[in-house]
């Protein structure tokens, strides 16, 4: 015998509908802020790839492209732990950012990764 709880439907209340919105406007954003670090680390190794080998710049250069890198991997972090607390919907972040969401670059008021903790994937050192 069922639970009656279980077989109830689920009813969504227009705050739950509102946050999975917001969820998927800044999980929309998120992707574009990456899309966009993705170019500036594609920018910067052209550059450093122009440069004479070993020179002050080219490790200037090397410098700035292993923090870019480090930062995109939290950046996927960020948006991976926000893509798991976002619903399932049959709504994409282009249809997103079409209907007006925050995935045209403007940001919400709540800072980046706020409330969000990178996850600590075990190393596969095998």
């Amino acid at each position: 015998m069922q639970d009656e709880a279980a077989a109830a439907p689920i009813i969504r209340s227009m705050s739950d509908e509102s946050a999975q919105s917001s969820r998927r406007a800044r999980l929309s954003a998120e992707s574009k802020r990456l899309l966009d670090g993705i170019n500036e680390l594609h920018a910067l190794e052209k550059r450093k790839r122009q440069v004479d080998i070993s020179t002050p710049a080219f490790h200037e250069l090397a410098t700035a492209i292993t923090a870019k890198a480090r930062d995109l991997f939290r950046m996927t972090t960020i948006e991976e732990e926000l893509g798991d607390r976002t619903e399932t919907s049959d709504v994409s972040m282009m249809d997103v950012d079409r209907a007006g969401g925050a995935g045209d670059g403007e940001r919400e008021a709540e800072p980046e990764g706020a409330g969000l903790e990178p996850r600590r994937r075990p190393r596969d050192d095998a």
